[in-house]
């Protein structure tokens, strides 16, 4: 009897102890992919700055339970003086190709010092938190910084800890009224353009198009976009699908039946039309909100639900965006390209001899 007691618990020891080192790795590999450092304490001024929010929800995450986990967040950070200006979602900085969206002018105003990460997986698994520097850059922290990481599966256990910490003397608040409330933003794309809901006359073999490659480094570097499930888990998924976009891409432009070539991913507009570049092919992905304000339209549009893309030509000489006769978002990226191909064939194809 005593002997199956102690195989119990020996057995029982194991299983608690390697979850708790799977736990542990998982974090640390984490820690690894975001190029940063497990700080001892929390900064000692964050109870008189302002910090920022970058937060990230996989994919088919209930939207409601995720709201509430910031809710309960942020109404902490009330509770004890920690001041989170602003939450921004990690997808909504990434609708361009290869580049982030900036954090508005007016925030930047606001002299934000922190940053705050928070990752939230699928239901019982364990939530991503961490406070440190924020370096106001389009990386958001530098490579090697400290930060304060817990990894809870509920807040309470964190929060306690978190409000121990700022009780001691090494902590003053000078921030007294915090808002109880999360305050979302949701950064813009500029969309200085003339949109056109058409196709332009040209013939393909009357224009060039320039096509920038898929930045694939971009991807893997430091930064905002990474910091999502896939992204920090090293999915083979997250990798592949920028793999196989680039390669689509690539095979599209040298392809000698149309007038499509790749370009240097820095060239810009004016180096663009110098070298006798007439349009540009882009595209954009993102929800309902963003695509529709985007391409401006007096015509009301019919919603839809999760993130679709539009391919479409910007004109480099006269400032104006063509995406067709039907603004058409599509969920599938690939369909959304051959759905562009198939609508501006006339100005990308070249004719036969």
């Amino acid at each position: 009897m005593l002997r199956s007691i102690h195989q119990i618990f020996t057995i029982s020891f194991y299983l608690f102890f390697s979850s708790a080192v799977l736990a542990q790795n998982s974090l640390q590999t984490t820690l690894e992919r975001l190029g940063i450092n497990q700080a001892l304490y929390l900064p000692e001024d964050i109870l008189s700055t302002k910090s920022i929010v970058l937060y990230s929800v996989p994919e088919g995450n209930n939207g409601s339970k995720w709201t509430n986990k910031l809710d309960e967040l942020q109404s902490f950070f009330a509770e004890v003086g920690i001041d989170a200006v602003a939450y921004i979602n990690q997808d909504e900085l990434l609708p361009l190709p290869n580049q982030l969206l900036s954090v508005p002018d007016y925030l930047k105003k606001r002299r934000i010092e922190h940053l705050i990460l928070v990752l939230i997986s699928a239901e019982d698994q364990p939530i991503f938190f961490a406070i440190g520097n924020y370096n106001e850059r389009e990386t958001w922290w530098d490579e090697g910084s400290n930060f304060w990481v817990r990894n809870p599966i509920e807040w309470e256990p964190m929060f306690e800890e978190v409000s121990n910490f700022l009780k001691t003397a090494a902590y003053k608040r000078t921030n007294l009224l915090v808002n109880d409330q999360p305050e979302y933003f949701v950064p813009e794309v500029a969309n200085n353009f003339i949109f056109s809901s058409s196709v332009p006359r040209s013939k393909g073999s009357e224009v060039q198009v320039a096509l920038r490659p898929v930045d694939l480094a971009f991807y893997e570097g430091l930064g905002p976009q990474i910091f999502s499930g896939e992204a920090l888990a090293g999915s083979l998924n997250y990798q592949q699908t920028f793999i196989s976009q680039a390669e689509y891409l690539n095979a599209f432009a040298m392809d000698s039946l149309n007038n499509v070539e790749l370009i240097d991913g820095k060239s810009t507009k004016r180096q663009l039309t110098r070298s006798g570049y007439d349009y540009e092919l882009e595209y954009i992905s993102g929800d309902f909100d963003l695509l529709n304000r985007y391409f401006k339209s007096t015509k009301e549009r019919q919603p839809f639900d999760g993130e679709r893309t539009v391919f479409y030509l910007r004109d480099l000489r006269r400032n104006q965006i063509y995406y067709g006769k039907e603004w058409n978002p599509l969920a599938n990226w690939y369909q959304a390209f051959e759905h562009f191909i198939d609508t501006f064939s006339s100005v990308l194809m070249l004719e036969d001899d």
